[in-house]
């Protein structure tokens, strides 16, 4: 594998705390491992258990997330160097309003994980661990595949080094752990997980684009879809009148495509 340099430190949210982390409402757990390694199931798993438990959470899924920070991935150092900042800074802004966090990301630097460390208090990163050749055999998403096929080229684990934790608060192995095994050993090793989130109120109002991309009844699809894609947003809202008659989105196309077929 190449020897990729470390990426520069990601900077704090520009209100983040400056010196040691201040304990905001809302904790962050961070599943790190190797693609294919079983993150994004684990982080279901154990939201399940611990809704059941009656403590709520969300999922900051890189594959989810990646598709609104950087809905066109090239995968190159600077991008990935902006996607995590990315990633960290949205993580500390919910766990600040009471939202407890999941974030199940492959961050192949220690670096940026360091830095969620850093500004998101409290906080865990649980070492999801696989044998590389057990990941290679699942593959869902055929990475793998497309790695050997030099379709990828750094691909952590493959085209570029996978730092592991160092000092992982749990550490499951996933080619020996069932996924519900280890969402107990996490809960077991980590009692910070079963504190309910103290919301902040936010109002929506708050958070609300002042200068919405609207259109009219009569836009043309085509140019709904452009409008969508320069924007990077999924739904527009129509207006007739300066009224609000409905709402476009990206399910309404997909259906009306789905028709044509």
């Amino acid at each position: 594998m190449a020897a990729n340099p470390s990426p520069t430190p990601i900077p704090r949210p520009e209100d983040a705390p400056q010196e040691a982390p201040r304990e905001t409402p809302g904790w962050a757990l961070w599943l790190t491992g190797l693609p294919a390694s079983g993150k994004t199931t684990l982080a279901r798993t154990l939201r399940r258990k611990l809704a059941e438990q009656g403590v709520e959470c969300v999922i900051l899924d890189s594959d989810e997330v990646r598709r609104v920070l950087t809905p066109n991935p090239t995968y190159s150092s600077e991008e990935r160097d902006r996607f995590y900042r990315g990633l960290v800074d949205l993580a500390w802004l919910l766990t600040r309003y009471g939202v407890n966090v999941i974030i199940a990301a492959t961050a192949t630097w220690r670096t940026y994980r360091q830095a969620a460390r850093q500004i998101l208090h409290p906080f865990a990163e649980v070492y999801v661990r696989c044998p590389l050749e057990v990941c290679k055999k699942r593959d869902p998403k055929g990475l793998y595949a497309r790695a050997e096929a030099r379709e990828i080229t750094n691909l952590p684990g493959v085209g570029v080094p996978y730092e592991e934790p160092e000092r992982p608060a749990v550490v499951v192995d996933t080619d020996r752990l069932s996924p519900e095994e280890a969402a107990e050993r996490v809960l077991a090793a980590l009692p910070m997980l079963q504190r309910p989130g103290r919301a902040r109120t936010l109002p929506v109002a708050a958070l609300m684009s002042r200068e919405p991309v609207t259109v009219a009844p009569e836009t043309e699809v085509a140019q709904a879809i452009q409008l969508m894609l320069a924007h990077h947003i999924g739904a527009l809202p129509v207006l007739e009148e300066g009224r609000l008659v409905g709402i476009l989105t990206e399910r309404d196309i997909l259906a009306w495509a789905a028709r044509l077929l």
